[in-house]
């Protein structure tokens, strides 16, 4: 057993030095758990509780960042509480979520907390100053049989106290533990009868601060909000608009965050996988990222990145655009099909061949490297290309469909000088066979045996 927290303990220290962070303890309500977290002075680990034939471990640190691990079949997941430096984790609070593939294919899933406290984790079974319960003790119940109407304001809980300070709000519940849970006694067919119940903070050491909305009847948490959660996280307009991290959305949904780098990512993820599929993905980095639907072209469709467009739409005019100074490269794994249909294309006018041959001629070639590239390149520079053919966008770039346009009329100008100089050969060979037939006569003539 050693021998095995021994070789998880390098593993994990591995994966933290890539960036890698860590685990929990309290475990949220839901279906049934599929792993036990056990921690150690060095090492937070889950023993299996289902065969599974692949694990992922997704850990939210005390900051919001998220880092994802895999494990084979057979193997504890566990997480060591030193970075690859060898510091200690921050302290905080850490969120948990455990997605295993069983060996029969189902998919199970498991979440949590777990708090660091000056480095170590906080036991999840410490004893929490009892509360005053003498009252409790002497007081009988009080049934009151008919409607209950209180002209002031109210506490319930064992930390209500005599002469209560009481603030804005007119209900308050106060006590170590706070739930208010609504129980529908509904028995009749057809009529719902769902428990739900809000939940303030875990109850045990080592929780998370939180609110959540709990369905007791399917022992789900849909709804949760962690302490500490910015002004704005989620706010809804009048008119149904949607802000994250906005009062103000502008737009059906509307996401707003100071760091461009980390804040403003979009992710739609699968369900149901014990490792998670990422289905899309949009991401920021200070620029203008978009997609959007061009009103001006019937079902165009654009989407931007700093410095470059991707047009998609049903028209002629669908292709890839890149602005000038964008040094990425296009690779493709295919056929690249340009549109070249006759019916798209105006003011069509034949060129002349050899003059296209001739311009070539004098065209300058050469070798090059994109600045910041180790890759070696030959053709014409963009500039020379357009002032002997007046081709392309601008002068900085060149068409692919213009080169072979211009290469398949050379090549053209070159079999029409072929042809000619072909011409020229047969008649000289025609030529030279009657003179060598006249010299043969000669020299029949000059020699009479």
């Amino acid at each position: 057993m050693n021998t095995m927290r021994s070789t998880l303990s390098v593993r994990l220290f591995f994966l933290l030095a890539l960036g890698g962070l860590a685990a929990s303890s309290a475990v949220a309500a839901g279906p049934p758990p599929v792993a036990a977290l056990r921690a150690g002075p060095a090492l937070v680990e889950w023993a299996p509780l289902v065969e599974s034939a692949n694990t992922v471990l997704s850990i939210s640190d005390p900051r919001g960042v998220v880092r994802t691990f895999s494990f084979a079949a057979g193997e504890a997941p566990a997480l060591s509480l030193f970075d690859g430096a060898g510091k200690p984790l921050p302290d905080g609070t850490y969120t948990w979520e455990i997605g295993v593939r069983t060996r029969s294919g189902a998919d199970m899933k498991q979440s949590g907390y777990f708090t660091l406290a000056a480095g170590n984790v906080v036991a999840s079974n410490l004893p929490e100053r009892s509360e005053d319960r003498v009252r409790r003790r002497t007081a009988q119940d009080q049934v009151v049989p008919d409607d209950l109407i209180v002209d002031g304001k109210g506490c319930i809980g064992l930390g209500c106290a005599n002469n209560e300070s009481f603030g804005a709000e007119v209900l308050r519940l106060k006590q170590s533990i706070v739930r208010l849970r609504f129980e529908d006694t509904s028995g009749q067919a057809g009529f719902p009868a769902r428990d739900w119940q809000l939940t303030a903070n875990d109850p045990g050491s080592g929780g998370a601060d939180r609110f959540s909305l709990e369905d007791l009847t399917a022992g789900t948490t849909p709804v949760t909000v962690r302490g500490g959660a910015p002004d704005n996280s989620l706010y809804v307009t009048g008119s149904g608009f949607v802000g994250l991290g906005t009062a103000t959305p502008q737009s059906r949904l509307h996401i707003r965050a100071a760091d461009a780098g980390f804040g403003t990512k979009l992710i739609v993820e699968s369900t149901g996988a014990a490792q998670p599929r990422e289905l899309f993905e949009l991401r920021n980095n200070g620029g203008a990222t978009f997609i959007f639907e061009d009103t001006t072209v019937p079902e165009r469709w654009g989407f931007g990145i700093f410095g470059a467009n991707f047009l998609i739409d049903n028209q002629a005019n669908t292709g890839l655009e890149y602005t000038f100074g964008n040094t990425g490269n296009l690779t493709i794994a295919g056929t690249l099909t340009q549109n070249s249909d006759r019916t798209t294309k105006t003011d069509i006018q034949r060129v002349d061949p050899r003059a296209v041959l001739s311009t070539i001629a004098a065209l300058p070639i050469s070798t090059w490297r994109k600045i910041g590239d180790v890759s070696t390149h030959l053709g014409p520079m963009a500039q020379d290309f357009r002032a002997a053919f007046g081709l392309g966008e601008d002068e900085r770039s060149i068409a692919p469909g213009d080169l072979a346009g211009v290469s398949l009329a050379a090549i053209q100008g070159l079999h029409e000088v072929v042809a000619e100089q072909r011409q020229v050969i047969d008649k000289q060979q025609e030529m030279i066979g009657k003179l060598e037939e006249r010299l043969r006569r000669l020299e029949a003539q000059e020699d009479p045996e």
